[in-house]
């Protein structure tokens, strides 16, 4: 025989429930405000600025440092605190990696802060290029995280940028 329509309601009521408790649940995580492209955050420039000189430099020597200058900006974070929502500063880890011409990394640079909504930064980060360093045209990639890329899960903040400068021997 077949089954009233009262037990296939019953049937159904387990799953009922868990979509109304997934829903509440769902309207009480963090909502983030997101840049045109998408993230929380939007990384401005990256210059690579020689020591010596002080200025913005794309030639460079063995021996030369250089402080990749990263300016970032913070669209906000919209969350829940106490009886509503509001704007509250955004955690995040910059990361500054360097690969050779031949696509090997050569460094690796952290600094971690936090920013507030439509707050701008910037930050240094210094390299000293090797006396040994192989001649040609190096990449300096920029990343911000929520947290170490290779700690699953972890989240890109803002689109990562790249830029290019040559050292010579």
């Amino acid at each position: 025989m077949g089954m009233s329509k009262s037990n296939r309601l019953l049937d159904t009521a387990p799953i009922l429930i868990m979509l109304v408790i997934v829903a509440l649940a769902v309207t009480s995580l963090n909502v983030t405000q997101v840049s045109a492209a998408g993230y929380p955050m939007t990384i401005n420039s990256v210059e690579t600025i020689s020591l010596s000189t002080g200025t913005v430099a794309i030639n460079f020597t063995r021996g030369d440092t250089i402080f990749f200058k990263v300016n970032v900006s913070g669209v906000g974070t919209y969350a829940y605190v106490g009886p509503g929502y509001a704007y509250v500063a955004r955690s995040f880890m910059m990361i500054v990696r360097v690969t050779d011409p031949q696509g090997h990394m050569v460094f690796f640079g952290v600094v971690k802060d936090s920013i507030s909504q439509y707050e701008t930064k910037s930050y240094s980060v210094g390299w000293w290029i090797p006396s040994g360093a192989m001649p040609g045209q190096y990449k300096v990639k920029v990343m911000i995280m929520d947290n170490w890329p290779w700690i699953v899960p972890s989240t890109a903040l803002a689109m990562y940028y790249e830029a290019t400068f040559t050292v010579s021997s």
